[in-house]
């Protein structure tokens, strides 16, 4: 899939006026040569300019240089950098899902840039009602998802119940040896605590929900560890 503008793309001032208005953004995506929605209007925050192409470049390496007849769930896709880096390496579906509309008004309107035909961009909260009717994917991509759920291993299960092949991304407390969540306090008033796992209950869960691969893609000084979970006994 060809993630080039389209030859009716709007003028450059056009373009920037465009992002401008869509922002502030999340995921720095190139939409022209040298054109970059977060360099444009960046969303507040610590992550850097080009975020998240370092995660990316994590990753890309684990997933399939060819995506051809692959269908995808991109869960959390926010503007949907992950999404269309698949879409260039041909998977044949991809459904991107995110729980804010915001995103997901960006995202389509990249979808749209691009004449992206494999993507579909919807806002979905995922819960195990919505995961029973989106049925199963060859690749579930969950980047920065895991931390948000209120029920972790409710979460976990729910991803599993939707592909035999997880990429997940999340925050760990590392700690190989002892099995347990901590607390961390919500950020304002109305915020949700946040259920961190150790590293050992992390990996506990992911064999838990039937993975019997797993694969961390990140080095231990990592504080936001990327696994490759398989499991070879399709619908364990």
């Amino acid at each position: 899939m060809n993630t080039e503008s389209k030859t009716d793309a709007p003028a450059q001032p056009e373009l920037v006026e465009q992002v401008r208005r869509l922002g502030p953004w999340f995921h720095n995506i190139e939409v022209a040569p040298g054109i970059f929605t977060k360099e444009i209007a960046p969303a507040p925050g610590p992550q850097p300019l080009n975020h998240p192409e370092p995660r990316w470049e994590k990753v890309k390496s684990a997933l399939p240089e060819d995506m051809t007849g692959m269908s995808v769930l991109d869960a959390g896709c926010s503007d949907g950098f992950f999404s269309i880096k698949m879409a260039g390496r041909g998977a044949s579906r991809i459904l991107a899902v995110d729980g804010a509309a915001e995103p997901i008004k960006r995202m389509n309107w990249v979808i749209d840039h691009f004449g992206l035909e494999n993507v579909e961009a919807k806002v979905q909260m995922l819960d195990r009602s919505s995961a029973r009717k989106l049925g199963k994917f060859d690749l579930v991509f969950a980047m920065a998802v895991f931390y948000h759920m209120r029920d972790p291993i409710t979460g976990i299960e729910m991803l599993a119940s939707l592909g035999d092949r997880l990429l997940l991304e999340t925050i760990v407390v590392p700690d190989h040896r002892d099995t347990y969540f901590k607390v961390k306090q919500p950020g304002g008033e109305r915020g949700v605590p946040r259920l961190i796992p150790s590293t050992a209950c992390l990996e506990m869960l992911m064999r838990w929900a039937g993975y019997d691969e797993i694969t961390q893609l990140t080095d231990e000084s990592d504080s936001r560890p990327i696994y490759l979970c398989v499991r070879n006994r399709p619908g364990s």
